[in-house]
């Protein structure tokens, strides 16, 4: 499954309730968390009932640029070095690269350790170094050979954001290491804008991470250790914007 796959699983359950009698069909909206948030642009692109999507930590850009600006930032925080951090940010460059060229797994899988064993060749490592770095780097590759990884790091959404002509809320923390403000707000922004639709807000949230939790560092490993499940602000932001759009006061 890729997020083309689920996004018919969305567009299932909006077809069903517009069904429903009890629900408003012209009042119905899409709010998508991380990969949720590129799916309900991919929703809204095709389907012209959705009243309002609400992208929560979603991604403007492609998957490759922003797993590469994730691992920078995530390495950084952790507090790696300069150098550690360049060397395995050009190794995963060039791994998704050899993935968006190559749609065949097996000839990728070989090509890529063949590239990576060649690399490894040129820095006249010790045999119990090469190993650890060929099994590291063997790790990495079968977690970027699947249909999902490989859909999502070629897929540029602002195909998707370009044709969604509904009103659109675009939110995300200041301190998210997975999805970066910086990067991805604007890129909505702009795929929207070039596409005509003018109905949209960003807001970037000081101090919540990629879950929208208050937080110190904004690193994964710190989600399970703090309280709080979601922000309230950013729920009442939320509310209030939905209420504003579809135009029905209090609920």
């Amino acid at each position: 499954a890729t997020s083309m796959t689920l996004a018919g699983d969305a567009e299932a359950a909006v077809d069903y309730l517009m069904k429903r009698p009890e629900i408003d069909p012209h009042k119905i909206g899409l709010a998508g968390h991380s990969e949720g948030g590129l799916i309900a642009p991919i929703v809204a692109s095709r389907n012209k009932n959705i009243a309002f999507i609400v992208s929560l930590a979603g991604p403007g850009v492609t998957g490759r640029d922003i797993m590469l600006k994730q691992a920078r930032d995530i390495l950084e925080m952790s507090g790696t070095d300069e150098k550690e951090i360049e060397e395995n940010l050009s190794i995963n460059k060039h791994l998704f690269q050899m993935a968006v060229d190559e749609p065949d797994t097996r000839r990728f899988s070989k090509a890529a350790l063949d590239w990576y064993g060649s690399e490894l060749d040129k820095q006249g490592l010790d045999p119990a170094e090469r190993k650890e770095k060929m099994g590291a780097f063997a790790q990495a590759l079968v977690s970027v050979n699947n249909t999902w990884m490989r859909y999502f790091i070629a897929t540029d959404p602002a195909q998707f954001w370009s044709r969604v002509k509904c009103p659109v809320l675009a939110l995300n923390g200041e301190k998210d290491l997975q999805v970066n403000y910086e990067q991805n707000l604007p890129a909505i922004k702009a795929a929207l804008k070039m596409g005509g639709n003018r109905k949209v807000k960003t807001v970037a949230l000081p101090g919540l991470n990629h879950l929208f939790q208050h937080a110190e560092t904004g690193l994964p490993a710190e989600y399970i250790k703090i309280e709080e499940t979601f922000s309230p602000e950013v729920l009442a932001l939320m509310t209030s914007w939905i209420r504003k759009t579809v135009k029905r006061g209090n609920w």
